[in-house]
Formats: structure tokens, sequence, C-alpha cells
């Protein structure tokens, strides 16, 4: 589902937008599934299909920020290794979200 909130197609990701937003009260309530979100972002990073690439570096990105080190000293080389394989992506688009999300 949050994955879903940062698919490329528009529509899509705004209804998923809705969905989460109905069932958490804020943005911080991903707090508790935290280390379940990077794994599934990750390994989605590893995917066939590009929409999925890309939203799990837009969703990566946005979940990063404003996390504590501590909150993702556990999973840095597991996210820098898959960030490396998808910034020599064959689409443009996913390379350049994973450049994003690398800064």
């Amino acid at each position: 589902l949050y994955r879903c909130s940062y698919d490329p197609n528009s529509r899509l990701a705004q209804a998923m937008n809705d969905v989460l937003k109905a069932l958490l009260s804020e943005k911080r309530s991903l707090d508790p599934y935290w280390d379940g979100i990077v794994a599934e972002l990750t390994e989605g990073m590893g995917s066939r299909q590009w929409r999925v690439r890309q939203a799990c570096c837009a969703a990566l990105a946005d979940g990063l920020s404003g996390r504590s080190f501590e909150q993702i000293t556990t999973h840095l080389e597991r996210i820098y290794y898959m960030l490396f394989r998808v910034i020599d992506d064959i689409k443009e688009s996913v390379a350049l979200e994973a450049l994003k999300c690398s800064k």
C-alpha cells in the first residue's frame, strides 16, 4: 500500500494515498512497520516491472527523509546495494528516481 502510493500512474498513486491516509492518523504511524516497509521496498527495487522499481525508489526517498540514523543504519547496506543497481537501470525515469533517492 505504501509503495503503491508512489506509483508513476498519478491516479493510482492518489487512490492509494487516500486509502493510506484513511488507515493512518499521521505519517509517523508507519514507524512500527518501518523495517518491513524497507525490506519490501528494497526487494521491489529488483522487480522486473519498471513501475515497481520506480515507485520503490520514490517511496524510499520519501520514507528516509526525517528518519534518525539509528532507524536506517541496519538497512543501509541493502539500500545502497539496490540503489546502485537501479541507478544503472535501462529505463531513464527509474534511474533518475534512484539518483534522487541516493541523495
